[in-house]
């Protein structure tokens, strides 16, 4: 039979309005036994920028401008699976409070501006033109997020999921 044994999906999920009908295509793909392994942020991620500075616009301004629709807990995600004939089988959690701090106050300061052009442009023309060398650049990034996203998980915002398509009988 023709199909995939994997499918994988790393922050996507949550930025498509009908996530069931993509869990739904990645169900009808997969080969028996194959599995459907995907990262999403959980409710934690949201209420973790919620409850920081600007509350519920805080998190109502990034929504619309990274385009989340959905923070499911594993119990709707379970049913989500459940009901396109998966079963989830593994669950992690990823994006530890530490590390979505980094991230946030990254994307903060990347979407502030300087004049019209935000400073995610200003990095982004720098880095296009080859002005910073990229061993440089490489070399920057990694010391300023490389300490935050190796930190051991142990209050997840986000899931890394794994489910599995039944064996059908031959």
């Amino acid at each position: 039979t023709d199909g995939y044994a994997t499918v994988f999906s790393h922050s996507v999920l949550e930025h498509i309005p009908d996530d069931r009908s993509a869990i739904r295509e990645a169900a009808r793909v997969l080969t028996p036994g194959g599995r459907l392994v995907f990262t999403v942020p959980s409710p934690m991620f949201a209420e973790r920028i919620r409850n920081g500075p600007g509350g519920e616009r805080a998190l109502q301004e990034m929504n619309d401008r990274l385009g989340h629709f959905h923070y499911r807990s594993l119990e709707e995600w379970d049913d989500v699976l459940a009901s396109s004939g998966l079963a989830l089988v593994a669950t992690r959690g990823h994006l530890p409070a530490s590390t979505q701090r980094a991230w946030h106050r990254l994307d903060s300061l990347m979407n502030r501006r300087i004049g019209q052009r935000r400073i995610l442009d200003v990095f982004g023309a720098i880095h296009r033109r080859e002005l910073i060398p990229r061993r440089a650049w490489v070399a920057a990034w990694t010391a300023i997020l490389w300490l935050d996203f190796r930190r051991p998980i142990s209050d997840p915002g986000g899931y890394l999921i794994v489910a599995e398509s039944p064996a059908r009988a031959v």
